[in-house]
């Protein structure tokens, strides 16, 4: 999943209050789980974990929020009451946030989401 969200504009509101180190963690993780036991399955478990979480460092002190509401407002939001938290005033830096690709010095044969569940269950079932 390719997150929508202007996070230079989200840290921007955080860095409004004062802060020696902000960082943005979003997360997207889709889990399942097969369990077969006794030559039978027994249940098979899907979902999905999503948020955002922000941080601030400010004078030895942390400040964190996190959200699983991704839209704008609810970020903006976020990065205020965490700035807040860490301190007053402004930093007056500007944020230039650009897309890298990584090399993971391997290639993905078989994206995990694109097997079908019951794919998998057969492969448990070895």
């Amino acid at each position: 999943m390719v997150f929508e969200i202007d996070f230079a504009r989200i840290l921007k509101e955080n860095m409004k209050y004062k802060g020696e180190f902000f960082d943005i963690f979003a997360e997207y993780t889709h889990t399942s789980s097969i369990v077969y036991e006794e030559n039978r399955l027994e249940k098979v478990i899907s979902g999905i974990d999503l948020g955002v979480g922000i941080r601030t460092i400010y004078n030895k002190h942390t400040a964190y929020g996190y959200t699983n509401d991704i839209s704008q407002k609810s970020l903006l939001e976020l990065a205020n009451v965490v700035g807040r938290a860490a301190g007053e005033g402004s930093t007056g830096i500007d944020i230039n946030l650009e897309k890298k690709h990584v090399d993971l010095g391997f290639k993905i044969k078989l994206v995990p989401g694109d097997v079908p569940i019951e794919r998998k269950v057969d492969m448990v079932k070895r």
